[in-house]
């Protein structure tokens, strides 16, 4: 999902999703994924392995 579908689909505003995608992603619970066809758009998705309960990976 794009950054801009969670804006829209939250209706809130871009920089507080991108607060929430910059602290979820430090915490590896989702990671960022580049556009292949535009650099401009990043994706956020599940991280592969999710944190355990201390927060560090498997």
């Amino acid at each position: 999902m794009t950054v801009w579908r969670l804006v829209q689909v939250t209706v809130t505003k871009q920089p507080t999703i991108t607060g929430v995608a910059d602290r979820t992603e430090e915490k590896r619970y989702v990671e960022r994924l580049p556009y292949k066809t535009d650099r401009r758009i990043t994706r956020t998705g599940e991280a592969m392995e999710p944190p355990d309960a201390s927060g560090s990976r498997a």
